[in-house]
């Protein structure tokens, strides 16, 4: 079971849309979710670069998902969904201690509760290497293999 205590009323639907689509996680799970004015204070924490622009983030050492009030509330509804699920799923992925807590896991997490339309539309500009791992997540040693030769090329500039 998931709940989600939000801080501001704006995200009611998100996390209603959220706890219902991560109904089926086993054991149940409590995080925060705070909307944020000025994600760039993360990126000073000594976090991504991405930090300062990421419609939302989860953090593992107050274990608190932010969302960024710049950009989150402009997003349509399903990708508010999608990116609120993600970080549940970072989330989920670090509470159960799995060995893979990264954005392509928080992907895969996304993808099995019912977003997999919107995170590949949302990932499409990462390219067809890195779409095409996630379309892979039904054989987890298949999908990590690929985003490693996605994460390889990126990394090099091949991509």
């Amino acid at each position: 079971m998931l709940t989600l205590h939000k801080d501001d009323s704006r995200l009611d639907d998100v996390c209603a849309a959220a706890e219902s689509a991560c109904n089926g996680i086993s054991g149940s799970h409590e995080w925060p979710v705070v909307v944020h004015p000025h994600f760039a204070v993360f990126k000073a924490r000594g976090g991504s670069s991405v930090f300062g622009t990421t419609y939302a983030l989860y953090l593992r050492d107050i274990d608190t998902i932010f969302v960024n009030s710049a950009n989150f509330f402009a997003l349509a509804d399903d990708l508010k969904t999608a990116v609120l699920i993600h970080e549940v799923g970072h989330a989920y992925l670090h509470a159960t201690k799995s060995q893979d807590t990264d954005c392509f896991a928080a992907d895969i997490f996304a993808c099995e509760h019912g977003q997999e339309d919107s995170i590949v539309k949302e990932r499409s500009s990462l390219g067809d290497g890195y779409v095409d791992a996630l379309a892979l997540r039904g054989s987890p040693a298949a999908a990590r293999e690929a985003f490693g030769v996605w994460f390889n090329q990126k990394r090099v500039g091949l991509i």
